[in-house]
């Protein structure tokens, strides 16, 4: 357990070094005036490596070097990691690798999130609220679970989960390559007990109607489950959680070695927070 608290203090406290240090004058101290000497941690921190990690800032990735807190340029993931890049265009992927541009797949479902593996052979999106990954080389496709519909959402997060957990920069993204690309986790959610709620936006001549799953305070949440698949297919493991409980799950976690699998836990009342390491073959999980 020591272990986990460490690296997640190294984590917290290396994004901490990012903010600009400032000493605290009396007025503000006494008065609790702090504004432009506080700074939020921002929502989403995903390592790339042994050494650094990125989040989301202005639109663009912030590469943060963890030994030393220095913010790297603002570039785009495959412009500092690789040559390569995948998009989405008329609903294909398409891979663009210096000159050459590769279309991956050719069908005409809207698809999401490409994430390319870090060992760049795979390529992992979802389609239909399932998810699929695609091993670059053969353009094989593979569809990794089976049960999307409207209402359970596989590597698709559920709007509670965008808005309040992963936030807005995931674009609803909720699976997570391992480091050594031979796992990937994700959220399922099941979305069937969640009260609708009506958006309205006058944009436009006519407007727009949104109807979206959207827990208020005492409404039921989505459930949740937390799987593990390979990218070749093949049974998901779920990790060792009810889903019918009252609960919420934080961004999880891969160890560096890809191995282990951390998964943050909260209660409804959000006074209680654990974190727990999941087996990839079983599924069990211990603190």
């Amino acid at each position: 357990m020591k272990k986990i608290y460490c690296f997640l203090f190294l984590a917290i406290n290396a994004v901490v070094v990012y903010s600009q240090k400032q000493q605290l004058t009396n007025d503000q101290y006494f008065k609790n005036n702090f504004t432009g000497i506080v700074q939020s941690i921002p929502a989403i921190v995903q390592w790339v490596d042994n050494s650094h990690f990125t989040f989301v800032k202005n639109g663009k990735t912030v590469f943060i070097d963890a030994k030393t807190g220095l913010e790297s340029e603002e570039v785009s993931i495959a412009e500092k990691t690789s040559d390569i890049a995948i998009d989405i265009q008329d609903n294909n992927l398409f891979l663009k690798k210096k000159m050459e541009r590769v279309q991956l797949t050719f069908d005409e479902l809207p698809k999401a999130n490409p994430v390319l593996s870090p060992d760049k052979k795979y390529v992992a999106y979802t389609k239909k609220n399932n998810l699929y990954a695609i091993e670059i080389a053969s353009k094989k496709e593979v569809q990794l679970t089976f049960d999307g519909t409207d209402l359970i959402l596989n590597g698709y997060a559920s709007w509670v989960y965008m808005e309040e957990i992963l936030g807005r920069a995931s674009k609803y993204c909720s699976f997570w390559w391992s480091p050594d690309s031979k796992h990937i986790a994700f959220f399922r959610s099941d979305d069937t007990k969640v009260p609708t709620y009506t958006i309205t936006d006058a944009v436009g001549q006519h407007g727009t109607v949104d109807i979206i799953r959207y827990p208020k305070v005492g409404d039921p949440n989505p459930e949740v489950k937390v799987g593990i698949v390979s990218p070749n297919g093949g049974s998901v493991v779920w990790a060792d959680f009810n889903e019918k409980d009252d609960q919420y799950f934080g961004l999880p976690y891969w160890k560096p070695d890809g191995k282990t699998l951390l998964v943050q836990w909260m209660n409804r009342k959000q006074n209680e927070l654990k974190i727990w390491e999941v087996d990839l073959g079983t599924g069990k999980k211990t603190a």
